[in-house]
């Protein structure tokens, strides 16, 4: 309980960081939530859901739910100096309280690299990011195990949820990747410990 309620605290402290560096979203923008994050922790992640995408539809099969919701998600995390960033696009099934993955979009990496003056940036690729469809309709529902998993369900299935008890953050940052914003907020937060130790090792 401890640790769900840190992880919570850290996505509205977060949420509010990142949304005071960007002007407010637009009427027709996206509206950006992180959903999950794992905080000073490493490896590092952050998730975030767009509420722009969800969709609801009525369910094809007799089994399960009558209606399903569909609903698209960023997820980033740190792999070593990289950092590897993944689109999943869910259909929810709200009544069984369950998901089965329709798409999964792995991007290029962002492969931390240091200039010319010493500090560090993270280089974006150029390139597309490859894609793996599932046949919604064969694809196995499952129940959610991962932590930002059981949260989009949540997100997606408890609307009132989003504004209260601080489960989630709504980042406003219009249509802009969240991963940019993120990534570069870890690059900041990585040269500041970079330079804490340099100092503390100066005699």
């Amino acid at each position: 309980m401890e640790i769900r309620a840190a992880r919570r605290r850290f996505g509205i402290r977060c949420a509010a960081a990142l949304a005071a560096c960007l002007p407010a979203a637009s009427a027709f923008a996206a509206q950006w939530w992180i959903v999950s994050a794992s905080g000073d922790q490493s490896p590092r992640y952050s998730v975030f859901a767009d509420e722009d995408s969800i969709r609801t539809f009525d369910n094809p099969d007799p089994a399960g739910g009558r209606q399903l919701a569909a609903i698209e998600m960023k997820v980033v995390r740190e792999d070593g100096t990289d950092a590897v960033e993944e689109t999943h696009v869910y259909q929810i099934d709200c009544q069984q309280r369950k998901l089965r993955v329709a798409a999964l979009f792995k991007h290029p990496r962002r492969t931390r690299e240091l200039s010319y003056d010493g500090s560090s940036f993270y280089r974006v690729p150029r390139g597309t990011a490859s894609v793996e469809l599932s046949n919604a309709r064969s694809a196995q529902w499952e129940t959610p195990h991962a932590h930002f998993q059981q949260q989009a369900v949540l997100f997606v299935c408890e609307p009132d949820m989003r504004t209260r008890d601080g489960l989630f953050g709504q980042l406003s940052i219009g249509d802009r990747d969240p991963v940019s914003l993120v990534v570069t907020t870890w690059d900041v937060q990585s040269e500041s410990r970079l330079r804490g130790a340099s100092q503390e090792a100066t005699p």
